[in-house]
């Protein structure tokens, strides 16, 4: 039987192309092993929308509170007035107005903003709050 850490290494030099020496058996338990690691959007949810003020004022300078409501200029459009982009500091969800862009939580948020896939935001947002991003599922 083969280490987690061998089944990554596997992984890794397969996807660059590399020759591997693994049997057959291995490869296909590095595979189930690959399968069964997906990102925890709910975790990283969770974790981000404690740090939600923190993180509003380092993605988005220059906006301001408005009761429940983080009110900003939103980066990806020339936008030039407050209000019509807005954040719930208390639910993660989101809305630019102007545009009818809108998410339900801080990975669509961070998604939107840094134009990445969800899960390449979950991961990065992962990285900046120091968790985990994977979950583990199995039998």
């Amino acid at each position: 039987m083969i280490t987690l850490a061998q089944s990554i290494e596997w992984l890794r030099r397969s996807a660059d192309g590399e020759a591997t020496d693994m049997t057959r058996a291995d490869q296909r338990c590095a595979s189930k092993i690959r399968c069964r690691v997906r990102v925890n959007f709910n975790c990283i949810n969770r974790c981000a929308l404690a740090a939600l003020p923190m993180l509003l004022e380092r993605w988005l300078p220059g906006g301001r509170r408005e009761g429940w409501e983080y009110v900003a200029l939103n980066p990806t459009r020339p936008d030039r007035h407050l209000g019509s982009f807005r954040i719930n500091v208390r639910t993660g969800r989101w809305a630019d107005f102007a545009t009818g862009d809108r998410g339900s939580d801080v990975v669509s948020l961070a998604a939107y903003l840094s134009h990445l896939k969800q899960s390449e935001a979950a991961e990065k947002l992962a990285g900046m709050l120091g968790i985990a991003p994977e979950a583990r599922y199995g039998r």
